[in-house]
């Protein structure tokens, strides 16, 4: 798994101990062979932009002059999920937020949380059939897409799995065409779009895939152009945006595939030099990439507009609660979930994984959640819902649906 940490900062992707050399070891290394004075003015130099990197990460940005004022978002903290998670996938049906799998301080996790808005509760559903980790899942008519990702040993799965979330019963799928890890999916009707990633935690992919969960069967697309990891991803009226993310060229690349044309088209880049190890959720036509870390490898709560109507790229009125990465989004409605991941203060330290969900509303009305109550056991009836008749879809097991801890079986 291609993260490390040094001191408190936490280090995903590019950064390396040895690209980071803190300033009193540069400046008493070059102090020796220069002149006092000269030593204390290069000492202020470095000191003076330490602070303006900092404020750049700690402070919300203003929008650019000129530019188009971006939809403002109101934020609020809503019930932890009952584990901590990084490198988890985050997915969401109509009325519910599903937290699946992903690395705690246990290790590799397989548990699926499930979130009830209606209530700001958290309860336990199901496992997965394997833990994983660096993966990401969608909800398609109601059932639940896992795929990609590391498994236990680290070893990287081109597996898919898929959970009929009316019976709880889990399916193996066709492979992807190609296993990765840290790679972005979008969701455009019935199809599921796979985007960039790297292999064994080397190099960047231009792979772009797309199942059709329709027939179960996977189509090779045109390369995007830029190839990427920890990128973030989106789609909207029969096009799919890939944003940002490490790449050879930085980490503000944002790209468009037409599927009305097959064809692949540069937009203009993220504000701010771009980030990476971030994602994001699609509301009403808009695109918003949430937190991640910025190209001077700093850890941001930024939040961006990508208004898919004109392609024009903003700065939100308001940026996230937290300062996260290895985090991930799903959304309903106007509501934005964030989910999970790696946070730290503004500085960058005092990391930690993290339970923690905030509920971004882009209406700008704060999203109405309670206190979390106990949930009541459901009482068991007949399955009313027929087994799912796709092609090429094998059974593995049917799994307990539980909807707490203390619940019979469902």
């Amino acid at each position: 798994m291609a993260s490390r940490r040094v001191g408190d900062q936490r280090q995903v992707g590019p950064d390396s101990p040895s690209t980071r050399v803190g300033s009193g070891r540069l400046l008493r290394s070059i102090g020796g062979a220069m002149s006092r004075r000269a030593y204390l003015v290069i000492s202020l130099i470095a000191v003076v932009a330490a602070t303006l990197a900092n404020v750049m990460v700690s402070s919300a940005r203003p929008a650019t002059p000129g530019a188009r004022e971006a939809q403002g978002i109101t934020w609020s903290q809503a019930a932890d999920m009952p584990v901590g998670r990084h490198y988890l996938a985050v997915a969401a049906s109509a009325t519910r937020v599903y937290a699946v799998g992903g690395l705690s301080d246990g290790g590799y996790e397989a548990r699926i949380d499930e979130y009830n808005p209606a209530n700001n509760t958290w309860t336990f559903k199901t496992n997965l059939p394997e833990a994983r980790i660096a993966h990401r899942a969608a909800v398609v008519n109601n059932r639940l897409y896992v795929m990609g990702g590391m498994i236990p040993g680290d070893a990287q799965t081109p597996t898919v799995r898929m959970l009929d979330l009316n019976t709880n019963q889990w399916y193996m799928l066709q492979n992807m065409p190609t296993g990765r890890r840290d790679f972005a999916i979008a969701v455009d009707g019935n199809f599921i779009f796979t985007i960039g990633g790297n292999v064994d935690g080397n190099g960047t992919l231009q792979n772009f895939e797309a199942l059709d969960t329709n027939t179960n069967t996977w189509t090779v697309l045109p390369n995007m152009p830029t190839g990427r990891r920890y990128l973030a991803a989106g789609a909207y009226n029969n096009k799919v945006y890939a944003i940002g993310g490490v790449s050879d060229y930085g980490f503000d690349k944002v790209e468009v595939y037409d599927r009305g044309t097959g064809v692949w088209s540069s937009l203009s880049g993220m504000p701010d030099g771009g980030r990476y190890g971030m994602s994001a959720g699609t509301v009403n036509g808009r695109i918003y990439p949430v937190a991640g870390k910025q190209s001077l490898n700093m850890m941001t709560n930024w939040v961006d507009e990508l208004d898919t109507a004109t392609n024009v790229y903003d700065i939100t009125a308001n940026d996230a609660i937290f300062y996260r990465v290895e985090h991930d989004v799903a959304t309903i409605g106007n509501l934005m979930y964030v989910v999970g991941g790696w946070i730290t203060d503004s500085s960058g330290s005092n990391g930690a994984i993290s339970a923690h969900m905030e509920i971004g509303n882009v209406s700008g009305v704060p999203p109405a959640t309670s206190s979390p109550t106990p949930r009541v056991c459901p009482t068991r009836t007949p399955n009313p819902y027929p087994v799912p008749t796709i092609p090429g879809m094998t059974p593995i097991a049917r799994l307990p649906l539980i909807y707490q801890e203390t619940c019979p079986y469902w």
